[in-house]
């Protein structure tokens, strides 16, 4: 092998040398008469900064201005920053405003109080989220209503990229959260024509098409104009869930001039839904329990088909958003560039959902009967019945736990007991109980026995127990067996045996909202030289106004207990069902699921009509 590898070498020096040869023969000299002196030629290469990113195939952007006003590089800005240029969100097929912030980093996406969907970033919430830097009340934003708001985001079919600051943005934001902000610019129209269109599906039914025709609406180029269209049908894997949205969007460029452009363009969505408010209760398996405390014990486990809806058909999410938006931007002779925006959004919303809920948020599932037996922080399940067998299991625990701490104790007198901490801290105690015997001499009518009671010295063995408890205390282990199984855990479960696992709120409501608001922004950016160096500026102004009415109905709470074939029943509660499968005959008799086992077992009950003006709404 290193006889081959040298021969090698010889054979790539020889064929060198060949071509040196070559070379040399055609070398023809060149005297110093013959020189020739060029001027210096310096070459500098820049490419345009459009700020777009479609058609880049980039999943990054050369400038962005959403940090500071100023297009420059994210690797300048110093602040956190994030982009989701439109080939990222081409290529996983993002369409909502919540699936691009699940891919966005330092961003999480929860869901807060059923439907309303809010970010966070830094642990707050992200409350800027615009377009094209103007504040607008979109999903996600903090709420106006206590527990839904489904005023939807603009499909992002309308959107060039999407920027996303972590952190204040105070110096382009005058209410600026700490949690960061979201600035969804728009696509805006091309001078050459292009037209894109997708097609999706998906196995459960759904289906979605857009169509996105640009370019110049003239010879000259001097007028531009872009439309897009989408039309989205979603279907979840839940029986009667399903979600249907229409959105169109146009914008026209106009060139006003040799450097300056106006802009104008509008969009209007419309969302219908049957909302999944409730989502899917699993069954009570693997109970946990808290110390100090107990819970009835799941008799018979639940499960529910994964694709059962806890909710009415009659359930409903309605929104309507209208968006005008203009704009004008001029560029001076020496760079500098004026840009003035102004934008108009209403968004109607109406949601009436009538769903089902566990009443105890801490119960583990759904139980098909009443509970025989309950559960401590041993998690060893103790029957009912007998009830002085229970109390002994209690009593046998309570003296288990004691005989461990004194165990623990004796270790700790035995191994790491400190005589010099002791002999301090019984000084301390001494001092103590001298000042308090004083202190209650000098009340009037004292006496002297009474206070010695009090603040006597107890002795060296109670002082060193007291002592060593602290000591251990302060190590987590506590001689604390009486209150975490006393005999009132039985009475706790017990009256508790039919309702956990197996009491559910039925809870229509129906919220409206109005929401209008209109901002406008002005901003000048550009360089300027000063001490021979080149320097970026910005300066900025923005205000908006909003108008916001919202009403809040909730009817009636109705609360539901489902029981097997007992002959009992509770007052206290609305509805009552017999059976087997006696979860599932409640759902069937408030008009929630289908039954799976092909048969009724209660006549079905009226659910009240939810009137557009019904009640006594809060607004």
């Amino acid at each position: 092998m290193n006889q081959n590898h040298f021969s090698l070498k010889i054979l790539t020096v020889m064929l060198l040398s060949a071509y040196g040869g070559s070379f040399a023969d055609g070398v023809v000299p060149v005297s110093d008469g013959n020189t020739v002196s060029l001027d210096t030629v310096n070459v500098r290469g820049s490419h345009a900064l459009s700020g777009k990113t479609e058609k880049t195939r980039s999943y990054t952007i050369d400038r962005m201005s959403t940090a500071t006003g100023m297009r420059i590089a994210g690797k300048d800005t110093p602040q956190s920053v994030s982009v989701i240029t439109r080939s990222r969100l081409d290529d996983k097929a993002v369409h909502t405003l919540e699936e691009a912030m699940k891919n966005t980093t330092g961003v999480n996406v929860v869901r807060d109080s059923g439907l309303q969907t809010r970010f966070l970033s830094r642990g707050f919430y992200i409350d800027q989220i615009g377009e094209d830097g103007i504040t607008v009340n979109v999903a996600g934003r903090s709420g106006y209503t206590a527990k839904i708001d489904v005023s939807p985001s603009t499909d992002l079919a309308v959107y060039d990229h999407i920027e996303v600051v972590r952190g204040a943005t105070g110096l382009t934001q005058s209410n600026s959260e700490p949690g960061g902000t979201v600035n969804l610019i728009r696509k805006r129209p091309t001078a050459s024509f292009k037209h894109t269109g997708e097609l999706t599906a998906d196995h459960r039914g759904s289906r979605r098409a857009v169509l996105d025709v640009s370019g110049s609406l003239n010879k000259a180029n001097t007028l531009r104009g872009r439309l897009v269209g989408a039309e989205e049908y979603k279907k979840s894997f839940k029986d009667r869930v399903w979600g249907r949205k229409h959105m169109v969007y146009g914008i026209a460029e106009a060139d006003a001039g040799d450097s300056s452009v106006l802009t104008l363009g509008g969009m209007y969505q419309k969302s219908r839904e049957v909302p999944d408010f409730s989502g899917i209760i699993l069954s009570c398996e693997n109970q946990k329990t808290a110390p100090f405390s107990s819970t009835p014990a799941c008799n018979r486990p639940l499960q529910l088909p994964r694709n059962t809806y806890l909710g009415e058909d009659w359930s409903r999410l309605s929104a309507d958003k209208y968006n005008l938006f203009s704009g004008f931007k001029h560029v001076f002779d020496n760079g500098w560039q004026l840009n003035a925006e102004v934008s108009y959004t209403k968004n109607e919303s109406d949601a009436k959902v009538g769903q089902f809920f566990l009443k105890n948020e801490h119960a583990a599932g759904l139980s098909d009967e009443d509970a025989v037996g309950f559960l401590t922080e041993k998690n060893e399940v103790i029957p009912f019945e007998p009830k002085d067998k229970a109390l002994e299991k209690l009593k046998a625990y309570r003296d288990e736990t004691a005989k461990e701490y004194r165990e623990r104790k004796d270790d700790f007198v035995k191994n790491r007991f400190d005589n010099t901490a002791f002999e301090q801290y019984r000084s301390r105690r001494a001092a103590e109980r001298k000042a308090g015997f004083d202190e209650c001499m000098s009340a009037p009518f004292a006496l002297d026995f009474i206070c010695q009671g009090s603040w006597g010295d107890p002795g060296v063995d109670a002082d060193k127990s007291e002592f060593v408890d602290k000591a251990l205390a302060k190590e987590g282990i506590f001689n604390n067996a009486a209150q975490r199984f006393p005999n009132s855990l039985y009475d706790s479960s017990f009256n508790r045996k039919a309702t956990a696992n197996r009491r559910y709120s039925y809870m229509p409501l129906r919220h409206t909202k109005d929401d209008r608001q209109w901002g406008i922004k002005l901003d000048l950016t550009g360089t300027y030289g000063l001490f021979g160096r080149e320097h970026d500026f910005f300066v900025g102004y923005a205000y908006g106004d909003e108008k916001i009415r919202s009403e809040y109905l909730e009817i009636y709470e109705r609360r539901h207990r489902v029981r097997p074939n007992t002959g009992a029943t509770h007052g206290v509660y609305a509805g009552s069902c017999q059976g087997s499968r006696t979860v599932i005959c409640l759902l069937l008799w408030s008009g929630g699921i289908k039954n799976p086992i092909g048969r009724r077992t209660m006549k079905k009950a009226t659910v009240p009509f939810m009137p557009k003006n019904a009640g006594m709404p809060r607004k």
